[in-house]
């Protein structure tokens, strides 16, 4: 007999919880969209000081590749520029 006058008034104290929670808006929460908002405008100059900051620190390569060559020795000359694509065979 309990159970089934527990079940009523726990979901009448949830819905009434839920519908307290509710805001509905009036009229006197919405801004009236007719009137300008004013905005204030700071003009900002850029400062002629010589303050340098420096921070110590090491930097570390993310990924390493391990090289391996057909001929062992010194290369002495490469002709070619940094960042330049070759093709297989050049």
């Amino acid at each position: 007999m309990l159970k089934f006058m527990l079940y009523p008034i726990t979901s009448a104290f949830a819905l009434s919880t839920l519908l307290a929670g509710c805001n509905f808006a009036s009229q006197e929460d919405v801004p009236n969209s007719s009137t300008p908002r004013s905005v204030k405008l700071i003009h900002v100059d850029q400062l002629s000081s010589s303050q340098q900051r420096r921070f110590p620190g090491k930097l570390y390569a993310s990924q390493q590749a391990d090289l391996a060559f057909r001929i062992s020795g010194e290369l002495i000359q490469l002709d070619l520029v940094e960042g330049q694509y070759v093709a297989q065979g050049d």
